[in-house]
């Protein structure tokens, strides 16, 4: 938001000696939700399969799962493997499953939130 508000903001608005208007908090706090949300989805992809993971049902490539309480074993052990192994079996752009939607459910929050702050 702070770079953003930086390059759109006249001299005067830099130094403080003038505010921001309603339209520029707008703008600005829409591209800092959008750049948020594109820059953290793959770490909301990984948290997300890892909660909905099911221990009956093993990922088919997982090599050395790990075991749950009554042995099962899990396709993720841990937030970095699951990473790892997303991007080696699905490739980077798996990380970005989901960007848009939210992106679309972001922005708007984001874009009022600033504006109204």
């Amino acid at each position: 938001y702070e770079r953003l508000k930086h390059l759109t903001s006249t001299p005067q608005q830099v130094r403080g000696e003038a505010p921001l208007s309603s339209v520029q908090a707008f703008l600005n706090g829409s591209g800092a939700g959008a750049a948020s949300s594109v820059l953290t989805n793959g770490l909301d992809v990984a948290r997300l399969r890892i909660q909905v993971q099911r221990a009956d049902h093993p990922h088919p490539r997982a090599q050395g799962a790990s075991v749950g309480h009554v042995g099962e074993t899990f396709h993720y052990r841990g937030f970095f493997q699951a990473l790892a192994s997303i991007v080696r079996h699905e490739g980077f752009s798996a990380l970005f499953k989901g960007a848009m939607a939210r992106v679309i459910f972001t922005v708007p929050n984001q874009a009022v939130s600033i504006m109204l702050f």
